[in-house]
């Protein structure tokens, strides 16, 4: 997930003056999710099996980007749609 994210910033913001930190939020999400996942995954593999355990850990990133995309479209439309 770190290579496709480090190609979208860098065609998103070009050379805004805010590449620098969203490069650094970049990174800093992609160490925490580095270390969030397999400790989860060890708690749920015993709990609900290696099965349920890759769907949710598959499901929990595509919630929270669903999530972003409705909060980005909703943001968009209110500012007119440009």
């Amino acid at each position: 997930m770190f290579s496709p994210s480090v190609s979208t910033l860098s065609h998103h913001f070009g050379r805004s003056r805010w590449r620098t930190l969203a490069y650094g939020c970049q990174a800093a999400g992609s160490a925490v999710g580095g270390i969030v996942f397999p400790v989860a995954l060890r708690y749920l593999f015993p709990a609900v099996g290696f099965a349920w355990a890759v769907r949710t850990s598959g499901s929990s990133p595509s919630f929270f980007a669903l999530d972003q995309a409705v909060r980005d479209m909703g943001l968009w439309l209110t500012c007119g749609g440009d």
